[in-house]
């Protein structure tokens, strides 16, 4: 949660928001709901997001150590391939690339980031290829029932879709940037 008075960050302020507090609140029920969709659990890490960290950087191993205990043996880590150069992503994925090195290949997932890939590339970044050699890139094609599911995930975070749609107009639509997914994996 943002601190109390801090200013508006510029995409909370295109988001409609008059404050980070207030954008954080909604943007966690924006979450919740989009997980009772997908069927999955939204579990909060207690770091914040750019614009509010006053230049701060992410506490990198803090996020390690968080994640760590939350996948557990045998979890799957997914890490961001920060296409597109998103601050926030670009450091959860430089938090992470340590972690992905510790555990087996199997156990390593690596994702384009949507819709930023769509904008510019799906090509995987040079730190993570030299960090996490071996790499293979499969594509998934939304179609139908599944494209649609997506949409309803997606639609949950009602408050970015106008800012997001500024670059991506045909965003939700089913020849959308959304409808294309890349995954490297071991």
């Amino acid at each position: 949660m943002p601190p109390a008075g801090a200013a508006v960050s510029d995409w909370d302020d295109q988001s409609g928001f008059a404050s980070g507090t207030q954008s954080a609140r909604a943007r966690a029920r924006e979450d919740v709901a989009a997980c009772a969709l997908t069927r999955s659990r939204r579990i909060g890490l207690r770091h914040l997001d750019q614009p509010y960290r006053a230049g701060a950087d992410l506490p990198a191993s803090a996020i390690r150590t968080d994640v760590a205990r939350l996948l557990g043996p045998t979890g799957i880590l997914w890490i961001p391939a920060s296409i597109g150069d998103h601050a926030d992503h670009v450091a959860a994925t430089v938090a992470l690339l340590p972690l992905a090195r510790e555990l087996a290949a199997a156990r390593v997932r690596v994702y384009a980031d949507l819709p930023y890939a769509g904008w510019s590339s799906y090509d995987l970044p040079t730190r993570i290829a030299e960090a996490l050699p071996g790499l293979q890139a499969k594509d998934v094609h939304l179609r139908g029932a599944a494209f649609r599911r997506k949409i309803a995930a997606v639609r949950c975070h009602a408050s970015q879709l106008v800012p997001l749609g500024v670059g991506a107009p045909d965003m939700l639509r089913a020849e959308g940037v959304l409808a294309r997914e890349r995954v490297w994996a071991a």
